[in-house]
């Protein structure tokens, strides 16, 4: 889809972002899964290309704009996961406050990157950037094909023209002990850029995340990701083509400093 900008001012600030607390991301899994299936995969992550579709928008600072759509699959009109638009348009102020360092105590660099909600559809009728859909499904199970596939069903745009965003209750089973698992909610996961240009994961290119992990919850008393809404800073950095700083080790040992990203 995308020249994905992969700015060495860029990784500064987004790697700072994503070694924050921020638990469970899917990505490593999703792209592991992905490779055990389709191990042709293997020759695009070596040859790491990122052709460029030309979708962004550029101003005459040279500020890269890239048009979002957000899709909320919810659970019920008046469920929890169908959130407000003042959560997503927080969401979108904290990804552009990272991206511009912007943020209180900013200490990185401004990586000339940023995002805006959609304002034309791919028919070319005037939109919102956030589409609504109400489904039966109590939850979306992460690493599950069918699941994935279902929810990103219910409205997927041209991948080549928007950032897709999938929002829903998405979780998955953890092991906590050999043979023991709990079901937990996942945050999110995203694909990385030298897999969606095949043919076979395009389809799929995109953010999903865990509704309560959108925009900034100041009353959400879980770990420091969902409050502060960066969890969608860190799929970003994914979708943009950074590794976790620890790939290829079990999450942060022996430390997140290990080599791996291939930055």
């Amino acid at each position: 889809m995308k020249n994905k900008f992969l700015l060495i001012s860029f990784c500064l600030i987004i790697s700072c972002a994503m070694t924050q607390n921020i638990p469970h991301c899917g990505t490593d899994e999703y792209t592991n899964l992905l490779i055990s299936r389709y191990p042709e995969l293997l020759l695009l992550d070596q040859n790491r290309s990122f052709p460029n579709s030309g979708f962004e928008y550029i101003d005459s600072e040279g500020i890269i704009y890239i048009p979002v759509v957000f899709h909320v699959v919810h659970q019920g009109i008046n469920s929890p996961s169908n959130i407000s638009d003042d959560f997503i348009y927080s969401s979108m102020i904290v990804l552009n406050e990272r991206f511009g360092n912007t943020m209180n105590n900013a200490n990185g660099v401004d990586t000339r990157i940023r995002f805006c909600l959609a304002k034309t559809d791919p028919n070319g009728n005037t939109t919102t950037g956030i589409t609504r859909h109400e489904t039966t499904k109590p939850f979306f199970e992460g690493l599950l094909d069918s699941d994935e596939d279902l929810l990103k069903s219910f409205e997927n745009w041209p991948s080549r023209q928007y950032l897709n965003i999938w929002v829903s209750d998405v979780r998955k089973y953890y092991e906590i002990t050999s043979g023991s698992f709990i079901l937990d909610d996942l945050p999110g996961f995203s694909y990385l850029p030298e897999y969606t240009q095949s043919n076979v994961v395009s389809p799929k290119d995109g953010i999903v995340l865990n509704y309560k992990y959108v925009g900034i919850q100041e009353t959400v008393a879980m770990n420091s990701a969902a409050p502060l809404g960066i969890t969608i800073v860190h799929e970003v950095g994914h979708w943009l083509g950074l590794h976790h700083t620890f790939r290829g080790y079990s999450e942060c040992s022996p430390n997140c400093e290990s080599k791996g990203d291939l930055v």
